[in-house]
């Protein structure tokens, strides 16, 4: 036998190939390469010839290519989302494979999962079939939340509509108290300026429904006032050109809510024409408006867990940020239609993880 002679080519025929048709050479002894990227049934066929040319064509059994990967399938909700202490039970995942079919008990699981600490955890899922294929690894994230994200440390405001309690579905709502250590009170004299206590109205929470056309309204005991940082994230929706809260009664007050159908108006601190205004992204659904002003006076805002849009074109927006009542904006007219479910406040930023926890809490109390 010639050695330099040696050929080699895979078909799926039986038809045994010509000679011209043979271009990759192998030396005896040295294994051969399989196909990539095929997969079935093929044949290796080998050309060798002798000293004298004398040629012989070869043909092995069939080979049953692999080279395709097995998929995985996630089962359950992905993101999770539970409470430090809460017990965590996978949903698992499946896994299927074109020639070794089924393979969901070979996959491998691993997880830093601490379900004793708040944080965002992964939980990972692989797996090769016969032929060694590895699937693209697929992540599942559990979310564990703090048992309760409304964190003591700089809040200066909470009013929760989902804990007003000694109200049935239909009655109006005369006071309404702040949950956090400043204690205030807001309230509402006029029967017909009050606000209406849906029961189980938002994702099966207690809402206060604010009618416009009624010039529903509450006013705080004391006013609520922020020197420096601070941190507003407000739960509502209106359907109309209106606002959340004012800050002091007068036509340039301090507000926060909707300009026209299609806009978000902000005026941080009351006074001048400090205005600044973005798209409006919430149409009118309940969403989540997160509105901060750093130690730099540079003010933020963001919707829904988004990323912050930086207003005022960058500028300083200094002064104290005043809340007086809610449920309308300095001007006549500007009442909210719709809900106000929470409005809460610090007087300093929150850290990403502290905005994080809050947020994905507000998402599930109130959104999903």
């Amino acid at each position: 036998m010639d050695p330099s002679s040696l050929q080699y080519q895979w078909t799926t025929s039986l038809v045994e190939p010509v000679e011209g048709s043979f271009s990759s050479s192998f030396v005896n002894g040295q294994s051969i390469s399989t196909r990539e990227g095929v997969t079935g049934g093929y044949y290796l066929w080998v050309l060798a010839k002798d000293v004298l040319a004398n040629k012989k064509i070869s043909r092995s059994n069939v080979f049953n290519l692999d080279n395709i990967a097995p998929a995985i399938t996630i089962l359950g909700d992905n993101p999770v989302n539970i409470t430090v202490g809460d017990t965590y039970v996978d949903a698992g995942a499946t896994a299927i494979d074109n020639i070794d079919g089924d393979i969901t008990s070979e996959i491998s699981v691993t997880t830093n999962l601490n379900v004793n600490v708040a944080g965002t955890y992964t939980v990972t899922y692989n797996v090769s079939d016969n032929a060694l294929n590895e699937a693209t690894e697929v992540i599942r994230t559990v979310n564990v939340n703090p048992d309760n994200p409304i964190i003591a440390d700089g809040l200066v405001f909470h009013l929760d509509a989902a804990a007003i309690t000694g109200l049935n579905h239909g009655n109006k709502i005369s006071q309404w108290n702040d949950l956090s250590s400043s204690n205030k009170i807001l309230n509402q004299g006029t029967d017909s300026k009050r606000p209406v206590f849906e029961e189980g109205t938002l994702n099966g929470n207690n809402a206060a429904k604010f009618n416009s056309s009624s010039s529903n309204e509450m006013q705080l005991n004391s006013n609520l006032v922020v020197s420096n940082e601070v941190t507003y994230i407000i739960v509502a929706n209106t359907t109309i050109n209106s606002f959340f809260y004012e800050g002091i009664t007068s036509g340039n007050g301090a507000k926060i809510g909707k300009w026209g159908t299609e806009k978000f108006f902000i005026r941080l601190v009351p006074g001048g024409n400090s205005d600044d205004t973005l798209s409006w992204p919430l149409g009118n659904d309940v969403g989540i408006i997160y509105v901060q002003r750093d130690s730099n006076n540079k003010v933020d805002v963001a919707f829904n867990g988004g990323t912050f849009n930086r207003l005022f074109g960058n500028d300083a927006h200094s002064g104290n940020v005043i809340i007086t009542r809610i449920g309308t904006g300095a001007d006549s007219g500007q009442f909210i239609n719709g809900y106000i479910a929470e409005f809460i406040a610090y007087d300093r930023l929150l850290t990403s993880q502290e905005r994080q926890n809050i947020e994905q809490h507000l998402q599930q109390k109130w959104l999903e």
